[in-house]
């Protein structure tokens, strides 16, 4: 008997678990919120953001058709990308409502299947077709020929910069021309001669000095 109830009880709170949702569903359905803020329950929030990541890769898996035509392709790719700000809204309430961070893995995934022009930086990007329409193609085109220009000019400015460096650059050859030898040379006879007239006796005290110096260790020798 208390098995049986228990498989009774199970079966009653699967039943009841199936309903919540349904009812959840069904009041999602019905009523869309005009803003995140309205949603106070994080598990509808995130119910929110599962059926804008659905609406996402489906259009996102519409738009690589290039049948569609030039307009169905510009209205379908505007259309991601306002789907795109708006699963970032709910990014950033599922994390105030205590939830996971999603928006790593949904910029990844995002990135993997769209492109974003550089210039103007807008965040607005490009998927499927759309990178192949008229003006569009030729932005991207252009923007690799900017970019592959400027890695070449630093390759190349580098490259050069490299190429100047010599032992010349560290001074190692500086006294291999006498310039700077003969340079030094001036240097100290004219410090010499401007010592030399401070002390005229300078020559004859020191010539004094070394002498008793010499005289005082041969004296010692001569003593061991």
């Amino acid at each position: 008997m208390a098995r049986n109830s228990e498989k009774a009880n199970a079966m009653l709170n699967k039943w009841l678990r199936i309903k919540s949702g349904l009812e959840l569903q069904e009041k999602n359905v019905s009523r869309r919120p005009r803003h995140t803020s309205e949603v106070e329950d994080l598990k509808e929030a995130q119910h929110w953001r599962n059926l804008i990541v659905k609406d996402i890769m489906l259009s996102i898996s519409r738009i690589q058709n290039a049948s569609l035509g030039e307009h169905a392709i510009r209205d379908l790719n505007d259309e991601i990308n306002r789907l795109i700000g708006l699963r970032k809204r709910w990014d950033e309430r599922i994390i105030e409502l205590g939830g996971p961070d999603y928006r790593p893995l949904s910029a990844s995934i995002e990135n993997a299947h769209g492109a974003e022009l550089k210039v103007g930086g807008s965040g607005y990007k490009y998927f499927g077709a759309a990178r192949n329409l008229p003006g569009v193609r030729e932005l991207f085109e252009k923007e690799e020929q900017t970019v592959d220009t400027r890695d070449h000019l630093q390759f190349q400015t580098r490259a050069e910069l490299y190429r100047m460096i010599n032992p010349d650059y560290y001074g190692f050859r500086d006294e291999d021309d006498g310039q700077l030898l003969k340079a030094e040379q001036e240097k100290e006879l004219e410090i010499h001669a401007r010592e030399s007239a401070k002390y005229p006796n300078f020559q004859e005290e020191e010539f004094e000095r070394l002498k008793w110096f010499a005289q005082a260790e041969s004296t010692s020798c001569e003593n061991l």
